[in-house]
């Protein structure tokens, strides 16, 4: 966080990719953090080259994928979808999906899910000062 002002009832608050903490999943192929707000959760993805493909899954609630940079092959429903640098895929609620990095580029892929997903909540603990509703987020329970 590098600057803040405060507002009628809420505080804005500008928060630097660079020092919001990340977690390394999958063998060190993914790389994520993540940002709330009352109604919603941003993750940003880091794919590396060769991550694999895992398990299709799905959620009840929205999905919207941004490709910013590298490429995402999605599967969802079973269909194949190829997303490249400036696309957005919507992801509607209840459908399994998946994806996995197409070449030898790294990914930049943001998600945005809303409302927010409570299993991602651990990611964005470092802003639990910043809600008043009490609602800290949990911390990422052991694999």
């Amino acid at each position: 966080m590098i600057h803040d002002c405060a507002m009628a009832r809420r505080k804005v608050k500008l928060y630097r990719f660079d020092t919001m903490p990340r977690e390394t999943v999958m063998g060190g192929r993914l790389e994520r953090t993540a940002v709330r707000s009352d109604g919603a959760i941003v993750t940003l993805n880091w794919f590396r080259p060769g991550s694999p493909r895992v398990e299709p899954h799905n959620h009840p609630f929205d999905q919207l994928s941004f490709i910013f940079a590298g490429t995402l092959i999605f599967e969802i429903d079973g269909e194949q979808i190829e997303a490249g640098p400036g696309t957005v895929l919507r992801i509607p609620p209840g459908a399994m999906h998946t994806a996995w990095p197409k070449g030898d580029e790294v990914v930049l892929n943001v998600d945005v899910f809303a409302p927010a997903r409570s299993d991602y909540l651990f990611l964005t603990a470092y802003q639990d000062d910043d809600f008043s509703d009490g609602m800290a987020a949990p911390m990422k329970a052991d694999s």
